[in-house]
């Protein structure tokens, strides 16, 4: 839930201009073969984020009440 609320203001990604495109299917066919890895990995992405967010807060609340 977190993640999403501030994916949109932390979207500094590399981009590369020359990557291919993949089908669909394999996309598809991909994902179903690795569901316990796509779980985890968004569980620690959604955990890192928390954890930033709770950085930027306790930062915040230093700087607004010394």
């Amino acid at each position: 839930m977190i993640f999403h609320m501030y994916q949109k203001t932390l979207q500094n990604r590399n981009r590369n201009n020359r990557k291919p495109q993949v089908d669909p299917d394999v996309r598809a066919m991909v994902r179903r073969n690795f569901t316990h890895e796509y779980d985890f990995y968004y569980f620690c992405k959604q955990r890192l984020y928390t954890q930033y967010i709770a950085l930027k807060r306790n930062e915040m609340d230093r700087l607004h009440n010394p």
